[in-house]
C-alpha cells in the first residue's frame, strides 16, 4: 500500500512514495523524472515546497528522502492504512469505493 492508494494520485504524493520505498537513496531531477514519468519542470516546481515542510531534503543537486517525524509519521500512516485493508475480508476491492447511494 502506498499514500496515492488513499490519499489519491498527486504529483506530489507520487514523489514521496518514490523517495519513501527507496528512503536511503538520493537522485537527481532527471532520474525522478526517469523514475516517477512526472515532467522536469514539474517536479523542479515542487521540490521547493516539499523542501520547505521538512519532507525532502536537496543537497549538491540530489534529492533524498528527510528522515524525521514528519515522514516518520508518513510511514505509519501507510503501515496503518496497510493492516486496516488487510482486515477486510476481500482487501482492497474497488466495489468498495462506489458510493452505494447513487
Amino acid at each position: 500500500m502506498s499514500l496515492d492508494q488513499f490519499l489519491g494520485l498527486t504529483h506530489e504524493i507520487k514523489i514521496i512514495d518514490f523517495l519513501m520505498c527507496n528512503f536511503d537513496m538520493e537522485y537527481t531531477i532527471d532520474e525522478l523524472q526517469d523514475f516517477t514519468d512526472i515532467d522536469t519542470g514539474t517536479i523542479e516546481y515542487l521540490l521547493p515546497r516539499l523542501e520547505y515542510n521538512g519532507i525532502i531534503k536537496i543537497f549538491n543537486g540530489k534529492v533524498s528522502l528527510c528522515q524525521n517525524e514528519i515522514t516518520s509519521a508518513l510511514l505509519s500512516v501507510v503501515y496503518a492504512n496497510s493492516g486496516l485493508i488487510a482486515s477486510y475480508p476481500d482487501g482492497v476491492n474497488e466495489n468498495n469505493f462506489k458510493n452505494k447511494n447513487h
